[in-house]
């Protein structure tokens, strides 16, 4: 078939892009897990210099 510009067929299976997907959720998850102490820690001092 010709692959010129209005080429309708998908190149990528449904099944790649699910995996990208949770690859990409993971990654998230991940990042946020590790920054959560820092968070925290951001919120404790800004709450304690508001008391003050």
């Amino acid at each position: 078939m010709n692959k010129g510009l209005w080429n309708l067929e998908p190149d990528v299976s449904i099944t790649g892009l699910m995996w990208l997907g949770i690859l990409l959720f993971s990654l998230m998850v991940v990042f946020s897990v590790l920054t959560l102490p820092i968070e925290l820690d951001a919120s404790r001092r800004g709450l304690k210099l508001c008391s003050h």
